[in-house]
């Protein structure tokens, strides 16, 4: 398990705090998958919560449970007195364990053309999961799309009652030419108009 709390860099003369957050986390628990053989862009995450986590990110590969990653109940920690957040990636070693032994090592070689990343904020519902959405997104553009993260969880002021903000990001890649605007602007479009349709979302 790896464990998040605190501050990722101290404050100096030229810079703030800098809490060490969901999202830092969350990039040292997927560089761990990676190296285990996971292509972290076809886990399918969805938003879960059980007694330890208040709020979580469950990934799945082959139906199976690899990693659960989220914010520690604040019932918990409250007991060891800590008023910061705490964050937390639970792995299923067992799981992790067993893929390295089957993956084989692979090369492949670096594309010739650049990826073209964009973001969109939405809005969703509560219940909504990233997963249902980043499904949606990559069945509106299963060619150009490479990879959907999530980058943005938000839940508070400003937002209408049952409704949460993410902030999600796109990787767009031709391997055989560089994209230009336009490509970029009309594919965006078909895979925003896709997620408003079937999920509902609003862009912010």
């Amino acid at each position: 398990m790896l464990i998040s709390f605190g501050n990722q860099q101290e404050k100096n003369w030229n810079t703030p705090d800098k809490e060490a957050g969901f999202f830092f986390l969350k990039s040292h628990a997927e560089n761990i998958l990676q190296l285990c053989g996971y292509a972290v862009g076809s886990c399918v995450a969805t938003s879960t919560g059980n007694n330890l986590f208040a709020e979580a990110l469950a990934y799945k590969a082959n139906h199976t449970d690899i990693l659960l990653l989220g914010m520690i109940n604040t019932d918990i920690t409250a007991q060891f007195g800590l008023d910061k957040p705490v964050y937390a990636a639970e792995f299923n070693v067992q799981a992790l364990l067993s893929h390295i032994k089957t993956t084989k090592t692979q090369y492949k070689e670096l594309p010739k053309f650049p990826g073209v990343q964009r973001d969109l904020a939405l809005l969703v519902d509560a219940s909504q999961q990233f997963g249902q959405i980043a499904d949606v997104a990559m069945k509106a553009e299963s060619k150009l799309l490479k990879k959907v993260g999530l980058f943005d969880v938000y839940k508070g002021k400003n937002l209408p009652d049952g409704k949460k903000s993410y902030g999600i990001s796109f990787l767009l890649q031709d391997e055989g030419k560089t994209l230009n605007d336009k490509q970029i602007e009309k594919t965006m479009e078909r895979i925003r108009q896709a997620i408003e349709r079937e999920t509902g979302a609003t862009v912010r």
